[in-house]
């Protein structure tokens, strides 16, 4: 393994070697050859076809315990019956960016076909960068203007410096439980929130990684990062990047802290550097120059956060055991993150010290060891009004069942005369209940508890009442099973409706199962202005993707096309739910193709009138061998 990189003598062996190539188009792959068990690093024999070649000089061919990496080049295609034998080693697997590519096996020789398929090898920077994510395990974990960004550090997959020293273990953990313990602050803190709608920018949450000798992400450290608007260099950015560097314990013990800006006097932002000790504020500021937050390392290992160098509202504190959150110097959160990385698991637990740490919230994420890929979880079928063909529609049985059968569930909000939020569809009660026809907004909550909801469906519904928007949100705080999928359709609301309807949101922990829909522009922007982590969602055509993207108003998509997998993709990146608004009664809402397609698009979830029925083709789709 060649530790030493020449820049010169790879660019001169890289360009030579274009000019048999006449004029096609010539690019680059990065390889990872896997072996089944690691062992003491080797290479094996690759035999390309003409034109491609391997580049083995300086840091562009090395080897770990558990794998072997070169870079490839040629034309760009792919290289047919890439032949590769390595004697005494089982080869697991060959990978190319986060795919994992088709292996044909002849004794102990695997063939493959590998594509070659990056930019101009003579851009040297190029070659280095954008071939990466073969490299780099990581789990990507995004919210609506933040970002997470998780390495699966393997001790046995540890290149360039982390080779040459004994295993970081205790940083890579501590580096994880200060990154999730990151995401509670800032959840609660709604910090990301506040300075996105102010001007277009994001908060990042990194560790480090063990495994790209390109990359010198040394010593071990984690980030907070803001960016506005993101991360090109322009004459108006700003990027304040701390690398909070720790010792062997995991406790934080300074502070590279890397900024871009802000711009002054009409001057391009520039890049200056601090070393920060202890007791030593890193100032993250605006544009304007105005501070928005203050990290300060503490003499424990820990970091105090707040608006001001004067001010603490959030500690985290690591331990060997997971990391604790003070709030306002109470004891808050503790967060614990396990990471199985040969299994490909990573586990987050939340408990609340204040209260007694009962029912701790797991969350537990699955992804390809090897390529850090998160493997999908099946998307949740919305029940359109709830699970309207077996119960009446807009009632409390036809919701319980959805949350029984795990299954998210839309509901209808209108207003009452004296100002109560109800779940009803139409305008009129005459079509669901034994009213008559007059309008929600003419009558009483007690009036409209009076009716009988549910005899109009089946008499072994008779009694059953038009439901209050609390008893529904009460119903999915007490009997949710995991993930689910409130959609709020907001039919009639006052502006003393919009804020009972945040504040019951609040009260029962469902801003991140909820989301309101089918409101005005202005209205969104006023729920969003009581509570900014409050999720707005939006039917949206193929054709206003880009556009709704880059306004940053909506968090949840409700396609209305059959989404892409690409559609899918972009708007993740973006940290935005998808979900596939597929709702009907009609045969052409039945097309169990187009919920095919949609769960193969990778989408969150899809608005249906027959969930049932689409769960079931998607479990078919999913036992297929």
């Amino acid at each position: 393994m060649i530790q030493n990189f020449c820049p010169s003598i790879v660019l001169l062996s890289l360009l030579v070697s274009t000019t048999a190539l006449g004029q096609e188009d010539y690019g680059y792959s990065l390889v990872r050859i896997v072996r089944a068990h690691p062992g003491e690093p080797s290479k094996p024999t690759i035999v390309l076809p003409k034109p491609f070649a391997l580049h083995t000089t300086g840091n562009f061919e090395w080897a770990s315990r558990a794998e072997y990496y070169v870079y490839v080049s040629g034309p760009k295609r792919e290289a047919k019956g890439v032949e590769i034998r390595w004697p005494g080693v089982k080869v697991a697997a060959v990978i190319v960016g986060d795919k994992r590519l088709g292996l044909s096996r002849e004794g102990d020789q695997v063939r493959v076909d590998i594509p070659v398929r990056h930019g101009r090898l003579a851009d040297l920077k190029g070659v280095a960068q954008d071939a990466w994510n073969t490299l780099e395990v990581w789990s990507f974990h995004h919210e609506n203007n933040l970002q997470i960004q998780v390495p699966h550090n393997d001790p046995d997959r540890a290149a360039g410096v982390y080779v040459r020293q004994p295993w970081v273990a205790s940083q890579a953990q501590s580096a994880l439980n200060f990154v999730f313990a990151g995401r509670e602050v800032l959840r609660d803190w709604k910090l990301h929130y506040e300075l996105a709608a102010e001007e277009k920018s994001f908060v990042e949450l990194m560790g480090f990684e063990t495994n790209n000798p390109l990359h010198g992400d040394a010593p071990a450290h984690w980030h907070l990062s803001i960016f506005w608007p993101d991360k090109r260099q322009t004459r108006n950015a700003v990027m304040c990047i701390p690398h909070f560097y720790m010792d062997d314990s995991g406790g934080v013990i300074s502070n590279g802290f890397s900024t871009y800006g802000p711009p002054a006097k009409g001057a391009p932002s520039k890049w200056h550097q601090s070393d920060l000790g202890p007791g030593e504020p890193a100032l993250y500021k605006d544009r304007s120059g105005k501070v928005r937050m203050a990290i300060t390392i503490r003499k424990d290992g820990g970091i105090d956060l707040g608006l001001d160098a004067k001010t603490v509202s959030y500690s985290i504190l690591p331990d060997e055991d997971g990391a604790t959150i003070l709030r306002r110097g109470n004891p808050w959160r503790r967060v614990r993150v396990e990471d199985e990385f040969q299994q490909g698991v990573m586990t987050v637990t939340v408990t609340s010290p204040a209260n007694g740490n009962k029912k701790p919230r797991v969350e537990v994420h699955r992804y390809d060891p090897l390529t850090g890929k998160q493997k999908e979880e099946a998307p949740i079928p919305i029940a359109h009004r709830g699970l309207l063909r077996h119960a009446p529609e807009n009632t409390l049985p036809a919701f319980a069942a959805c949350l029984e059968l795990g299954m998210g569930f839309e509901l209808d909000i209108r207003t009452t005369k004296d100002g109560q939020l109800v779940v009803l569809h139409d305008d009129s009660v005459a079509r669901t209940t034994n009213g008559p026809a007059q309008s929600v907004r003419e009558m009483t909550l007690a009036e409209l508890k009076r009716l009988d909801a549910g005899s109009w469906f089946d008499d072994a519904f008779a009694e059953v009442r038009i439901p209050t928007l609390e008893e529904i949100l009460s119903l999915v705080a007490e009997r949710k099973r995991g993930r689910t999928i409130i959609a709020l359709n907001v039919k009639d609301l006052t502006r003393k409706g919009e804020s009972e309807l945040v504040t019951l949101v609040e009260k029962y922990k469902l801003l991140e199962e909820s989301f309101a829909f089918d409101q005005s522009e202005a209205m969104s922007r006023r729920l969003k202005k009581l509570n900014p982590a409050f999720r707005i969602g939006r039917n949206i055509d193929r054709q206003s993707i880009d556009a709704r993207v880059e306004e940053g108003l909506v968090d949840c998509f409700l396609l209305t096309s059959t989404p892409t997998a690409n559609e899918v993709s972009r708007l993740r990146q973006r940290g935005k739910q998808v979900l596939f608004n597929y709702a009907g009664s009609g045969a052409a809402r039945r097309n169990k193709e187009s919920w095919k397609q949609a769960a193969n698009a990778g989408i969150d979830g899809l608005l249906t009138d027959f969930p049932l029925e689409c769960r079931a083709v998607w479990r078919e789709v999913d036992t297929r061998p």
